[in-house]
């Protein structure tokens, strides 16, 4: 979801966790009834793992 202009600034952060927010206009064509929307796009650190279990 990173633009090309995200990308480059947000990959010399490589140790911590960034959250990036976009706010989209929510185009009636997208089906989004013509509301603006938050969109969070979280960068993890390099390395970082995640496990999901479910029982």
């Amino acid at each position: 979801m990173l633009t090309p202009t995200d990308r480059k600034v947000f990959d010399d952060y490589t140790d911590g966790i960034s959250l990036i927010m976009y706010r989209l206009k929510g185009e009636v064509d997208q089906k989004w009834n013509g509301q603006p929307l938050w969109m969070p796009n979280i960068k993890l650190p390099e390395g970082f793992r995640c496990h999901y279990a479910r029982r």
